[in-house]
């Protein structure tokens, strides 16, 4: 199983963290709480 990155917010799952992090901005408003 690939690393999957999980929305803490609604528990969606992205194979990417770009998919992750455009999906909490569009969805919820936030970005993720993994910053460079």
């Amino acid at each position: 199983m690939s690393d999957q990155h999980k929305c803490e917010a609604c528990g969606a799952t992205f194979e990417s963290m770009d998919e992750l992090e455009v999906h909490a901005r569009e969805e919820h408003g936030a970005e993720t709480d993994q910053s460079a």
